[in-house]
């Protein structure tokens, strides 16, 4: 799932807030759909948001416009600045106080790290004062960034040529990639009558197929003993607004 930092390496608890996905999409393609007006209007903000006006002046010193509309017609205009560019790795962009809901400045670094995944994309916020990263934190930091990309990686996952797939996944499959990447497990269930808990670990692999399936492949032991392989797949239906997730077992 979602990685969301309060203080690992340089990072501070009391000022900073960040957030790791992993995309499959190469960082070149991630870089520029966060710098391609066209392309960040189908994307940017959280589910049920429309972005009539998107404006990118891709320069130190330009500005990252947005207007986004929420199904009530409601508009939340937000400013940001670019201060650095380094393409297609890094963007530091400043949010001035009042801009964005946040009642001071600050500065977001977002990285575009090549990954065995695609990229993993790190959005890094540092603010003027804890006041201001808990004022970011109670607006919905977790769910507003969360649900924005989820809908960048449906925008990322175009079917490939000649899939019998119409339509472009939909932000409910952007959502399985919070699971993709390498995982380390524990399972843990109840022993025989007066003995301990059995216990395994194992390490699952999960990737996506076709933008419309997550594939977990996973290899461990099985509580009590044994070895266990295991293949989960998940998706979802647009149709049913529901997940289906088969498995095996071997």
């Amino acid at each position: 799932m979602d990685t969301h930092i309060a203080a690992t390496g340089g990072q501070d608890a009391a000022l900073d807030l960040a957030v790791t996905r992993l995309l499959p999409a190469s960082p070149a393609a991630v870089f520029a759909a966060w710098t391609e007006a066209e392309q960040a209007k189908n994307w940017w903000g959280p589910y049920g948001m429309t972005v009539p006006v998107c404006e990118i002046d891709l320069r130190p010193g330009g500005n990252h416009r947005t207007v986004m509309r929420d199904a009530a017609g409601a508009e939340y205009p937000s400013t940001l600045v670019f201060e650095e560019i380094a393409a297609p790795s890094r963007l530091v962009l400043r949010a001035n106080a009042g801009q964005c809901g946040l009642p001071d400045a600050a500065v977001g670094t977002i990285t575009f790290a090549p990954d065995p995944v695609g990229t993993r994309l790190t959005a890094h916020w540092r603010h003027a004062s804890p006041a201001g990263r808990q004022a970011h934190a109670d607006m919905g930091f977790v769910t507003g960034w969360g649900q924005t990309l989820d809908r960048l990686a449906a925008h990322l996952m175009r079917p490939p040529p000649g899939t019998p797939f119409a339509a472009q996944p939909a932000e409910r499959h952007g959502w399985l990639t919070r699971i993709l990447g390498t995982w380390r497990y524990e399972a843990e269930c109840e022993g025989p009558p007066g003995q301990p808990p059995m216990k395994g670990t194992g390490i699952e692999r999960v990737r996506m197929l076709g933008g419309y399936w997550a594939i977990g492949e996973s290899e461990g032991e099985c509580p009590g003993g044994g070895q266990a392989r295991m293949v989960v797949t998940m998706g979802f239906d647009p149709r049913r607004g529901a997940s289906a997730a088969p498995s095996s077992v071997r």
